[in-house]
């Protein structure tokens, strides 16, 4: 084809992420080529996906284009482009110098935040920085009318956009307003966020801050009202704020890639990917929609190719890329989510439901009990050193000056160690009494502090300690004290005199209140024995040699494990960092396709070097254990498969919540892998998920570009709504939606798109009356009186909420808090075959040996492209393209289809289970990812199901699984409060109920003496009985802190040491009884 004939047809895609920018092309001869660059090589080139078009362009046309001059558009058709620049930008905190204009007296809101402790082990706590530099005060305010108020005074009244009257308490002072921002603007600070107490509803305040603002000179101005117009300022003011500091930066990315090309491609269609996995122009590509602009393009990739192909199961998606490890969902429509949080900002704007997870898992191959036997060695040994002595001593005083005293006791040889309160201050009258499961939450909380090992949080960590508390004390109480105080203030205290002891400096951690004592040359004694940018003190005794310390923690970059440093090798053939020098070991790589000339292998015998000395360091330290010297050691190939194991199953944790969560069965999915290394874990992940197929794309290596190039141009609208759901409220709902659903359209067709080929989504945000769990709904067909003309939403809330949560409210009015409107733009991009169509069974390129749980195993190698469709390849197997890997395990069977892609069925694995009661660190780490994994689903629907403030956003509750006799399993990561007594309370109701625990049986309980905490912190108890077994196998529990439960204040104080009302402090009771739920038992219970 002549070059002229060429003007105007190269179509692009590009995914410019954190490791490699991945480029899709689709020439005017029908050739598609595909092309994968580091997204940062300043040596040769100063913009990755630029240097891609060029390139392409220059080796398809066969005209130079020189890297140093400016590349001719008019052979270009569209550019499409997803980046990680805002994402990068937030990460690094190299955003624009902007300035925050808040409402007059919430100017510490956005630094305030909520309680919320996402390290609660973390002992230096590090709060993320907020992004504005200096903070305008607006004296204005609106207060929603409250028609019983008492508060005196005749105000003005102003209407909402929904109808809503509020009341102006404090007029704008706009010439105020002026001085304050013409002194930022001095400062050279050109961004600003607007953030006004009830914008997303009266918006009018802030939009005249925002003329006044343009009109001084200020270049970047987000309104909150504008960037994501709903109900809580805090989400929606990091939001704002979020825009303001990224969206000049993506502005100037876009103005340097532009300024590659001769016209600064002021003609050319140039379309943006955005977190909710639609197209925009680039005057409309703002910072807040675009945190997963790369991301989003791989589930358009596999939601256009995957769904619907061959059945209409739904998909997982699994990203494994370079740099992140990305699961999400797709069942036939997108699904979104309206908060997130990255890099500490919480981002409040439509995006695709993305959750990113760790591929590593090495440091969970360390118990519980083991762990702390080693801290508690080592840090007896350097008191020991230091004094002499291997006791220690400290103590603290509560506000009323009674005393709390600790000597701590380590035997050095076994790990041993005794926690004696002898000493401690008598029971007082008041609140500041505790129970002794209060002291265990305490010691728990601090061992699991000052060990660095990602340990599971169970019972282990207090075997090796004996707690001795005087009876009666402060910490053992011999009477039912109320118990409010002691929760917090006397916890606060155990945990202040146990750091103190132990010479550790710790800083203030939400409801611990921990507070810093000791001295700087023993914080950093300990700042290294815990890790920190160190070896660790469990690396120094089971990981030995520092560089497995470094494999915990290296991420993405160029580099490819610590054995592995050359950046060519990673280039060509993408590997996952976290994991590769294990799979190197067990050959799951054609070794001579590395290095810059594709002719290398990997460094395997660097990788068996280190793995060898970690093997044997292992099995010394299982040997020096007291019934250690009758294990069988392990191998190297033992280890090494252990450590993609454990991978593996940390990998599925974020499916498994992704899908049971929200009630959907994960065995009943396809798994959808991608990015370089996706397909090298898909088989042994679907069959841990009970996934019976797996389907890998061509393209796979690149899907995140492939599927920007299928994507659709998008336009959203959406408003607040104060209306229930109800008749009377349809003909308003309706005029909305239409309202909305027209702006969509106009704003497409100013695009350049056709009407035939725009269509538009609906959806209503709605929630229970007096609940904050709203859930975004579609409209299900129904022409019932009881819906709007544009579909049944309710039928659609019920159905959601009760798959979700495993409930529903009778009764309860249904409330709009939003209306939502998706225009939607076809896509003109259509799906490719294959270029090249073989014929005959495929041959084998080379048979290798790879490790798997059966031992070495032949393992055919080939390329995919060689592979005609139609013909089955049998497990084990290594299929290998231009762009990625794929593993086919033993006893799996993959198919190339006719459209190129590979379809992979699973077979049962007959391999015997070796799992048995005798300690094994793989299957440990294994069986704590799932365990972990169910602690966190019970979290994650009682917030979304809460109605308090300290359950929803303080996250003042914690989730645990229990074994049969009660001794903690799994604690996920919630209040530290919590992590030692739940235990003690499902004990207690296992010797009060005996058994008259049946299956169906809810226990719901507060006493405090019953191993509760204090009165408002309520805990739910499930027996769960598996096969006709009599007695439970196990038992999950939830504690939250009901806030209106005793005293003069919701849940704060009670004036005095024993109840006057049994209500507040009462026998256990049955929620739910054999399976019947006892509302009304409950609704008495609460009332009288």
């Amino acid at each position: 084809m002549e070059s002229s004939d060429m003007k105007g047809a190269f179509r692009f895609a590009i995914d410019r992420g954190g490791t490699f920018t991945d480029v899709y092309a689709e020439c005017p001869n029908g050739k598609v080529r595909v092309m994968k660059l580091l997204s940062e090589d300043p040596d040769n080139y100063p913009d990755a996906p630029r240097e891609g078009i060029r390139r392409i362009l220059e080796e398809e046309t066969g005209i130079k284009f020189p890297a140093n001059e400016l590349i001719d558009p008019t052979y270009i058709d569209f550019i499409r482009m997803g980046t990680t620049v805002a994402t990068n930008a937030l990460l690094e905190r190299k955003g624009e110098r902007m300035a925050l204009a808040v409402t007059k007296g919430f100017k510490d809101l956005l630094h305030i935040g909520n309680q919320t402790r996402p390290k609660i082990f973390d002992l230096k706590v590090l709060c993320p920085e907020v992004l504005y530099e200096e903070i305008i005060e607006v004296n204005e305010r609106v207060i929603p009318v409250q028609e019983d108020s008492m508060i005196p005074g005749n105000r003005e009244v102003v209407q909402g956009a929904s109808g809503e009257k509020f009341e102006l308490w404090e007029s704008f002072d706009k010439d105020a307003l002026k001085k304050d921002l013409k002194k930022v603007l001095k400062k050279g600070i050109k961004s600003l966020a607007v953030v006004l107490m009830h914008s997303y509803i009266y918006d009018k305040h802030e939009r005249e801050v925002g003329e006044i603002a343009r009109g001084l000179g200020f270049e970047q101005v987000s309104l909150s009202s504008v960037v994501m117009p709903m109900m809580r300022i805090v989400p929606r003011g990091y939001t704002a704020c979020a825009d303001a500091y990224l969206t000049p930066c993506i502005k100037r990315y876009v103005s340097g890639f532009a300024s590659g090309f001769k016209d600064g491609l002021k003609n050319l269609n140039v379309l943006f990917m955005q977190s909710d996995g639609g197209l925009t122009p680039v005057a409309r590509f703002c910072g807040s929609k675009a945190i997963l602009s790369g991301p989003a393009g791989g589930v358009v990739g596999y939601a256009v190719t995957t769904y619907g192909r061959e059945t209409n199961k739904p998909v997982i998606g699994f990203d494994m890329g370079g740099t992140s490890t990305d699961v999400s969902r797709y069942a036939g429509h997108y699904e979104h989510v309206f908060e997130t949080t990255t890099a500490g900002i919480t981002i409040q704007a439509p995006q695709l439901d993305i959750n990113t997870v760790a591929a590593g898992g090495g440091s969970m191959l360390q118990n519980a009990e083991d762990a702390v036997r080693e801290m508690l060695k080592v840090m007896g040994r350097k008191f020991q050193e230091e004094t002499g002595k291997t006791s220690f001593s400290a103590e603290e005083f509560l506000d009323d000056g009674t005393r709390i005293k600790l000597t701590v006791s380590i035997d050095v040889d076994t790990g041993n160690a005794v926690f004696d309160f002898e000493g401690t201050g008598p029971e007082i009258y008041g609140n500041l009494n505790a129970p002794r499961a209060i002291t265990h939450s305490a010691i728990i909380y601090c061992l699991r502090c000052m060990v660095d090992q990602n340990i599971p949080l169970n019972q282990g960590c207090l075997y090796p300690v004996t707690i001795k508390i005087p009876d009666p004390c402060v910490l053992s109480p011999s009477v039912d004290a109320a118990v409010v105080g002691g929760n917090v203030l006397t916890c606060q205290r155990v945990v202040d005199v146990i750091l103190k002891a132990f010479k550790v400096c710790a800083a203030s951690q939400g409801c611990m209140n921990i507070t810093a004592f000791g001295d700087d040359a023993a914080y950093q004694y300990i700042e290294t024995l815990a890790g920190g940018s160190g070896a660790g003190c469990m690396n120094n005794v089971l990981f030995g040699d520092t560089t497995f310390g470094y494999y915990e923690t290296i991420s993405g970059g160029a580099g490819a494990g610590p054995t592995w440093n050359g950046r060519s090798g990673v280039h060509v053939h993408m590997t996952n960092t976290r994991i590769t020098d294990p799979e190197v070991l067990e050959s799951r790589y054609f070794p001579n396709i590395f290095g810059p000339n594709e002719d290398q292998p990997l460094d395997k015998e660097g990788a068996l070097e280190a793995f060898t000395k970690f093997t044997q360091e292992v099995n010394d330290y299982i040997a020096s254990q007291p019934d250690g010297k009758d294990k069988k050691p392990y191998t190297v190939m033992d280890l090494a498969l252990g450590f993609v194991q454990v991978a593996n199953e940390s990998m599925c944790r974020p499916i498994r919540n992704l899908t049971e969560a929200q009630g959907h069965d994960t065995s009943k999915h396809v798994l959808a892998c991608f990015g370089g290394a996706g397909g090298q874990h898909a088989c042994a992940m679907a069959r841990s998920l009970g996934m019976s197929t797996v389907f890998v794309h061509r393209y796979a290596g690149i899907l995140s570009a492939y599927g920007i190039a299928l994507a659709d141009i998008v336009h959203e609208a959406q408003e607040p709504c104060t209306h229930p759901y109800e008749p009377e409220s349809f003909q308003y709902l309706d005029e909305r939606i239409d309202m909305l659903k027209e702006r969509c359209r106009e704003e497409l067709i100013r695009e350049g798109l056709s009407k035939d080929c725009i269509s538009t989504e609906v959806f209503l945000n709605l929630r229970y009356d007096r609940t904050d769990c709203a859930l975004m709904c579609n409209a299900i067909e129904d022409k019932s009186k009881n819906s709007c003309r544009h579909g049944n939403f309710e039928k659609s809330f019920l159905e959601r909420y009760q798959r979700e949560f495993g409930f529903d409210i009778p009764g309860r009015k249904i409330y709009v808090d939003d209306i939502r409107v998706r225009g939607v733009g076809k896509s003109s991009v259509n799906i490719r075959g294959p270029d090249n169509n073989p014929s005959g069974p495929p041959n084998p390129k080379k048979v290798t040996q790879c490790y798997f749980e059966d031992g070495l195993e032949d393992t055919s190698v080939y390329f995919l492209e060689e592979i005609a469709s139609g013909y089955d390849i049998q497990g084990p197997a290594i299929i290998i393209d231009k762009t990625s890997t794929i593993l086919v395990e033993p006893h799996c069977t993959a198919c190339v289809t006719k459209e190129g892609d590979v379809r992979i069925e699973i077979g049962l694995h007959k391999h015997k289970s070796n799992i048995g009661t005798e300690l094994d660190r793989i299957q440990l780490a294994i069986f704590s990812h799932r365990f972990m994994s169910t602690a966190e689903q019970m979290g994650r629907v009682l917030q979304r199901t809460s109605i308090s403030t300290n359950i929803k956003e303080r996250l003042d509750f914690s989730c645990a699984m229990f074994g049969p006799d009660g001794g903690l399993v799994a604690n996920a990561p919630h209040i530290p409060v919590h992590l030692g007594s739940m235990q003690e309370t499902v004990q207690y109701q296992i010797r009060n109920l005996g058994n008259d625990i049946k299956e169906g049986d809810v226990i719901l309980t507060n006493h405090p003496v019953a191993g509760g905490t204090h009165l408002p912190d309520l805990t739910v108890i499930t027996p769960v009985f598996y096969k006709g077994e009599p007695k439970p196998v196990f038992y999950v529990a939830s504690r939250g802190h009901h806030a209106d439960i005793g005293g003069l204040a919701p849940g704060i104080y009670i004036n005095t040491t024993k109840n006057s009302s049994a209500i507040e402090e009462n026998d256990p009771l049955n929620s739910y009884q054999e399976h019947i739920k006892h509302i009304q038992l409950l609704h008495a219970r609460f009332s009288q």
